[in-house]
């Protein structure tokens, strides 16, 4: 197996230090949450969704997501094969690293396979905190 090309992709909206201590809601300190050490943190959820809910609803916020992990992980994908120099025909298997995924059958990799066009084996690796 070899690794020809690797990639990522985030979502549009930017968690910043400001919005952070905005939406601070007392169970966390917002200077402690700031420094952290992270220096850029990133949504699929719009800022005004953020600001107005604070996302106290999960399957809403699911609902106002403005990408999915199965486009973050299709964009990722383009790009790693465009740093490659192969075609999506050249792969022999998909592996997703997702932390969040919407749903786990089909898996996140597959999915993405499938708007790649592609009938191969693929998997996810689940990782979070």
């Amino acid at each position: 197996m070899h690794i020809l090309g690797a990639a990522s992709a985030y979502p549009g909206t930017a968690i910043t230090d400001e919005l952070l201590s905005a939406l601070s809601t007392g169970g966390v300190a917002p200077s402690r949450t700031i420094s952290s050490g992270i220096s850029n943190r990133w949504s699929v959820l719009p800022e005004e969704y953020l600001r107005s809910t604070r996302n106290a609803d999960k399957l809403a916020g699911a609902k106002a997501a403005v990408s999915s992990p199965t486009e973050l992980g299709h964009r990722a994908a383009q790009e790693a094969l465009r740093r490659a120099g192969v075609e999506p025909e050249a792969v022999g298997l998909i592996l997703g690293d997702v932390s969040n995924p919407l749903e786990t059958c089909p898996s996140e990799a597959q999915r993405v396979g499938g708007r790649l066009g592609l009938k191969v084996e693929a998997f996810d690796i689940v990782v979070a905190d």
